[in-house]
């Protein structure tokens, strides 16, 4: 899915849609409401890392450096993840060797780059968690979990990179109102900060890296929900971007797909750079044509995160 720019604006389109906004909203309340009753607790503190909006909020980038925090500070850290995009659908610890069809663009990511963490995918993340601790895991990190009412959590972090219009799908990108942020114990802001919730939050800053040498002209590509946001940090290191080239969320990438890229980089004379997510989706001769651009959150900012969801975890008990 790529998310529709008049989701940014409260124009006629956005307008014409609030009808079936509401439609939405009775679905899915009745939905959350039902899961949440039927919720179960497992013997382990549960942070879930999720998101308000439909399309790309950062909050991977946001999991990976939680659980690379939590690790230093000496817990055995799980993530559990739908596995959007995998074929398998049993509950089953990934390994960095699978294909990315089988794992999952993002669950294959994340046990490729956390080596210290066991990456769990299933679409029961009450069975994964068990799972999970039964093989040691003393903190589960539950990706995309806002609405995911199935597991309790102990804490609930909210990942913000744009609200757009405000709006309820398919009128603008919220998966549900404003007023659901009550519940969540602290905001995660990953874009720019612009509205003032009351919420505890912290805006954890992000930049992608130039790739050397400086001067070189790039094609970048990638596959999410806001891929502007990716081709706007890349300029703002210094990268000198000639054409930028969009697919829907989660796509994987076809031989041919693979062809037409090559061939805008060799028209332009140009280098290929896209991101972690949407490299392990590509075949491996095609990778060795592409610069990954490494993608960092603002260290003190994730230690002042990760700071005040342990100090919330000590008053916790299980």
């Amino acid at each position: 899915m790529k998310t529709p720019l008049f989701w940014q604006s409260k124009g006629w389109r956005s307008s014409a849609l609030i009808p079936a906004s509401w439609l939405y909203r009775a679905i899915s309340l009745s939905d959350l409401t039902l899961k949440k009753l039927c919720a179960k607790s497992v013997s382990v503190p549960v942070i879930s890392i999720g998101n308000i909006t439909a399309g790309g909020s950062g909050k991977t980038p946001v999991v990976m450096a939680l659980a690379e925090y939590f690790h230093q500070n000496g817990e055995k850290i799980a993530i559990l993840s739908r596995g959007y995009g995998a074929k398998d659908k049993t509950c089953r610890k990934i390994s960095p060797y699978e294909h990315v069809t089988d794992a999952g663009d993002e669950p294959l990511m994340m046990a490729t780059h956390l080596p210290f963490a066991d990456v769990w995918v299933s679409p029961s993340r009450v069975k994964s968690a068990r799972c999970a601790i039964k093989e040691g895991a003393t903190l589960i990190l539950l990706d995309d979990g806002f609405q995911h009412r199935k597991l309790k959590r102990t804490l609930d972090v909210v990942c913000i990179k744009t609200l757009g219009n405000e709006r309820l799908i398919p009128a603008g990108p919220l998966r549900e109102p404003l007023s659901a942020l009550r519940h969540a114990d602290v905001i995660a802001w990953t874009g720019h900060k612009k509205s003032a919730l009351k919420n505890p939050s912290f805006h954890l800053k992000s930049v992608s890296v130039a790739p050397q040498p400086k001067g070189k002209n790039w094609v970048a590509f990638c596959a999410l929900g806001l891929p502007d946001f990716f081709f706007k940090s890349l300029k703002k290191s210094g990268v000198n971007l000639v054409e930028t080239i969009e697919f829907p969320d989660h796509a994987f990438y076809t031989e041919a797909e693979e062809g037409i890229l090559k061939e805008l980089a060799e028209k332009h004379n140009a280098g290929l750079i896209t991101t972690a997510k949407d490299a392990v989706k590509l075949s491996k001769p095609f990778l060795k044509h592409c610069t990954i651009a490494e993608h960092e959150l603002d260290p003190e900012a994730v230690k002042q995160l990760g700071d005040f969801l342990a100090k919330k975890l000590t008053k916790r008990t299980f």
